[in-house]
């Protein structure tokens, strides 16, 4: 073990003996790791007498070196523990139209049951054992530094002003994205696959819903599906309105 009498002699070689006036520049780190002046990698090379070595601080100085490394065992403080792991809390977006939002631009019914009927726009978002809507969102270009949420706001029918809906079943909808777009001429048959489903939310009056939050796709038009969930028997119906209280499928932007 290194004492305070440890030196570096003019060949640079380490040595401890009694009685000699220590060279500043060792430290002892909480691994116990032995460091000269930052240095903690010496070269052990043999005396060629009786199987002694001398450590020195460069190469070169000897016979058979080989670099090593000094530990102590004893002398030496506990390591403080690592800094806590930071988990930034993930934004979302609120449920709720009190701030920027999108409405969507286009809402399609497909019918299973008319699975070549191509229905054309509608006000209503509509949910049942065979039919399903989709709508498109158009998010605008200036949104590229935004969190966008996906939001389904289902209030009562009494806080309701200017909408109405019918709602029975289970509430289990399935909320996903689609691959792309839908349009005038989309029927059950032709729709768009599906490219993310979020699975099952139970929805119910009196309550907003996050389904989803993801960075705003500016520039882009993207679409969405709601479907009856695993055949959960919802039969929903309702015009899709912004005015108080706000009913239906929403981008929040925040």
């Amino acid at each position: 073990m290194l004492t305070n009498e440890c030196e570096t002699a003019p060949t640079h070689v380490l040595q401890c003996d009694w009685n000699q006036y220590p060279d500043n520049g060792f430290q002892v780190g909480c691994d116990g790791r032995v460091s000269y002046n930052g240095q903690t990698e010496f070269w052990e090379c043999q005396t060629g007498e009786s199987g002694q070595y001398n450590v020195y601080l460069n190469g070169g100085q000897g016979i058979n070196c080989n670099k090593i490394t000094l530990n102590a065992d004893n002398c030496r403080s506990e390591c403080p523990p690592p800094p806590p792991l930071y988990h930034p809390t993930p934004k979302i977006c609120p449920a709720d139209l009190n701030g920027p939002y999108e409405f969507p631009h286009l809402i399609i019914p497909v019918d299973r049951t008319k699975p070549n009927n191509a229905p054309g726009t509608s006000y209503f978002g509509e949910v049942s054992g065979s039919v399903s809507s989709i709508f498109n969102f158009d998010i605008p270009s200036g949104d590229n530094a935004k969190k966008c949420s996906l939001v389904f706001l289902f209030p009562e029918q009494k806080d309701l002003q200017t909408s109405s809906f019918t709602f029975s079943g289970s509430g289990a909808l399935d909320f996903a994205q689609l691959n792309s777009p839908a349009t005038q001429g989309t029927t059950w048959n032709n729709q768009p696959g599906k490219k993310q489903d979020f699975g099952t939310t139970t929805v119910s009056p009196g309550h907003s819903y996050v389904i989803s939050t993801f960075d705003c796709p500016a520039g882009q038009t993207i679409a969405y599906e709601i479907s009856d969930a695993n055949g959960g028997g919802t039969s929903f119906r309702y015009f899709q309105d912004y005015n108080p209280s706000p009913i239906g499928l929403y981008i929040r932007k925040c």
